[in-house]
């Protein structure tokens, strides 16, 4: 996705580097990755830096996020892509549960949810539980802590 206006940035503060990568003929490129329907509505996908590539299929984390998040069990749920040597990255799910549950009961009704909404190559093949996931002051979730812990395949 990319924007113009006269009240866009112009700069980020002392990084030359990411100011170069994210303007572009006077359009700013958001890191966003959307669509445009034939009336012009503007929907938006993920963040560029959230899709994950496995195998030759480009994965939206926040699709399988939204899909996981309908779970009753699921208080918090993030998606990231990590490391693989033959797919080149792997689906890995983080859940916070909405209270206390067998992991192995709820990993199961996660598997079978999520492949009954979402399309093979889109369901996640590792998964870790949790207690909390990692947050910025703003309760954005840090996905970059995330990507550090690589896979786990549960159950």
């Amino acid at each position: 996705i990319a924007v113009r206006s006269p009240s866009r940035l112009t700069a980020y503060f002392r990084d030359p580097d990411e100011t170069a990568l994210a303007l572009r003929d006077g359009w700013f490129l958001t890191g966003d990755v959307g669509w445009l329907d034939e009336d012009g509505w503007l929907y938006f996908v993920d963040r560029k830096k959230d899709v994950i590539r496995r195998g030759g299929e480009n994965v939206s984390s926040a699709l399988v996020e939204k899909v996981l998040r309908e779970h009753p069990r699921v208080a918090e749920v993030a998606v990231v892509g990590v490391s693989d040597p033959v797919l080149g990255q792997e689906i890995k799910a983080f859940v916070v549960a909405s209270g206390p549950v067998s992991q192995n009961e709820l990993l199961d009704e996660l598997r079978e949810f999520a492949t009954a909404r979402l399309a093979r190559f889109q369901v996640p093949r590792l998964w870790e539980f949790r207690a909390s996931l990692p947050k910025t002051a703003t309760q954005r979730v840090e996905k970059y802590k995330l990507r550090q812990t690589g896979g786990t395949l549960l159950g």
